[in-house]
This record gives structure tokens, C-alpha cells and sequence, in this order.
């Protein structure tokens, strides 16, 4: 690594630390430190100011979809004359998300896990992009099981409950959020078919843009180059719905602690109405709560909210409330 500096416009002394390997993919975590990726499996931190470098030392991860063959995918693609593509990519201002296998981890600025919570995917990723606060990831063909209702969306499940489903024969979409770590859409990619319906395509991610505002890009190319020739390559857009209308929709399916996070992460730009839509749904998550008995938390949050105590009688049974219930 050499690191150049000016301080008051002069150019000051160039200096230089050793690492270990050779990166093969580097993000910033912020503005003094960076996160080197030597290999899919090999990863470490590294701090400008002090010219340190700290090995990330993660959990090993579980046991993935591939049954038998899991854990060996290092040595499958060694044998293939390939290299797995490492998984590195900066979440916020303060985090690093770094792919091992089949799982993800959150790790900040010490090289340690923010988050005691993994990402765990069907498979490993073949890559990976962050628009704030969705991960998007894209899985090979046949690794993502069908849902059983027959829809688009499913989560990762166990590999036992995985082998006796079908699989998804197109390469997949899976978006996760950052502030839960579980899956929210999976789509089968491209949504529309190709010519032949065993046809599938090579899908990449375009980077994307840090502003909270930007969409996502991805090039989709048919593999069939007969296909490719005819149709080439088809470039999609990913755009988000608004703020408004993804938390009402986490209020509408109940959560609210989901709902609030999200809240939390946004400007008052971007959501105009931020503090009253935070007051309505803790408002919601406190009477949830009192339903199902946490009484001390449901109070907690009336009486910081300085809600009419009429309405917090009237949750109360008949012969408590009276007329009010």
C-alpha cells in the first residue's frame, strides 16, 4: 500500500506497508480505514493513519445447500482453473459486509461482527451490491428452491427442507435487508422468458451509486449465443417504491420494529413526515405489545409518547375500562 498525503498544499513524504497478499477487491469503511479482500475466503482491515492491518476472523460457516459437496467450494473451482470472486462491499458509513461461502458478515471498523446475525443464502453469490438499506445478490441457476404457494418470493431455508423442492432453473435476484439480514423479494431472472424456456442468461450488477436515491442496473446476456446474437444484451433498472409506502406496508404486515429501523435510517429529506410517522408506529408497536402481554414495555412507550389515557384504558377488559372499551 503507498499512501501519498498533502497537509497546507505541500506534498509530504510517501510511505509504504506491506501486505500479505495481493487485493483482489478493496472498499473504504471510512475515511481511515479499508478492507482488503485477498481471497473469497481471506479477508482483512486496514488502517491509513496507523499502517496496521487486522485479519477479519469470522464464524465457519454453515453447512450450505450444496449437501454433500459443501464446503468444498474451494477446491471444486481450484479444479475447474477458476477462482471464486470474493464478496466485499461497504454498508454505511461505519460497516463492511464481507461473503464467505454461503454467508455474509457485518464487520466494522476493528475487523470484529457488528451484528451477532449472519446472511445466509442458498448459495454462495455470485455478486453482490448495496443500495441503501437492500443487499442485492445475485444466485446461480438451481440454487434457490420454489416456493411452495408458487410465488417469487422465499427465503433461504435449510438444506434438508431444500432437497425436496424444485429449483428455481434461472439465475435469481435476492434481495435482503441490511437492518434485518433476511430476505424481503427473490426474483427469478429475467422476468420475462427467452426464446427457449431451458434458455438461461449471465446476469451482472452494475455499481451502483452511494446517494440514497439511485437506482440499480443489471446487464443480463443470454447464454445461448445464437439468443445473444439475435437479442444481445438487455440492460434492467431496479427502482425502489417510496419511503411512504414501504413502511406502510411493514406497519400493514405488523412490523413495526422493522418499521421503525427503517424510519430511523432516513432524513427528513427523504421522508418529510419522519417524526410523526415514528410516533404512529411506536404508537402501533406499544398496543401490539400490550395484546400480547408485555405490559411493561407497552406502558413504557405510552407514557413517552404522552398518549390520552383514555385510549390506553380502553385496551383494558370491560370491568376495567368500562364505557371506554
Amino acid at each position: 500500500v503507498v499512501i501519498h498525503s498533502w497537509k497546507g498544499g505541500e506534498v509530504q513524504k510517501v510511505t509504504e506497508s506491506v501486505l500479505a497478499h495481493s487485493p483482489r477487491a478493496v472498499v473504504f469503511i471510512d475515511s481511515d480505514t479499508i478492507c482488503f479482500a485477498y481471497s473469497a475466503t481471506e479477508y482483512c482491515v486496514f488502517s491509513i493513519s496507523e499502517r496496521t492491518t487486522l485479519d477479519v476472523i469470522t464464524p465457519i460457516p454453515a453447512t450450505t445447500s450444496m449437501g454433500a459437496f459443501s464446503g468444498l467450494t474451494g477446491y471444486m473451482t481450484l479444479g475447474l482453473g477458476a477462482k471464486a470472486k470474493p464478496g466485499l462491499m461497504r454498508l454505511g458509513n461505519t460497516e463492511a459486509l464481507i461473503v464467505k461461502d454461503n454467508q455474509g458478515f457485518v464487520i466494522g471498523t476493528d475487523g470484529k461482527q457488528t451484528k451477532p446475525a449472519t446472511i445466509d443464502w442458498p448459495s454462495p453469490p455470485d455478486e453482490v451490491a448495496f443500495v441503501s438499506p437492500y443487499i442485492f445478490s445475485i444466485l446461480p441457476p438451481g440454487t434457490v428452491p420454489i416456493p411452495e404457494n408458487g410465488g417469487t418470493s422465499t427465503s433461504s431455508g435449510s438444506a434438508s427442507a431444500a432437497s425436496q423442492l424444485s429449483f428455481i432453473p434461472s439465475p435469481v435476484v435476492q434481495i435482503i435487508s441490511s437492518l434485518t439480514t433476511q430476505p424481503v423479494q427473490t426474483l427469478p431472472f429475467p422476468p420475462t422468458p427467452l426464446v427457449s424456456p431451458s434458455a438461461t442468461c449471465t446476469i451482472r450488477l452494475l455499481t451502483s451509486s452511494p446517494t440514497a436515491k439511485a437506482p440499480l442496473f443489471l446487464v443480463a446476456t443470454p447464454n445461448d449465443r445464437t439468443v445473444a446474437a439475435a437479442e444481445g444484451s438487455s440492460i434492467w433498472q431496479f427502482q425502489m417504491k417510496s419511503w411512504g409506502d414501504q413502511i406502510d406496508e411493514l406497519v400493514q404486515r405488523g412490523l413495526y420494529s422493522d418499521a421503525l429501523s427503517l424510519i430511523d435510517t432516513l432524513d427528513t429529506d427523504l421522508l418529510p413526515d419522519k417524526d410523526q410517522r415514528r410516533t404512529h408506529v411506536r404508537a402501533l408497536r406499544a398496543v401490539s405489545q400490550f395484546r400480547l402481554g408485555k405490559f411493561d414495555a407497552a406502558i413504557d412507550s405510552f407514557l413517552e409518547l404522552d398518549l390520552n389515557p383514555a385510549k390506553v384504558l380502553a385496551l383494558y377488559p370491560e370491568r376495567v375500562s368500562g364505557r371506554l372499551s
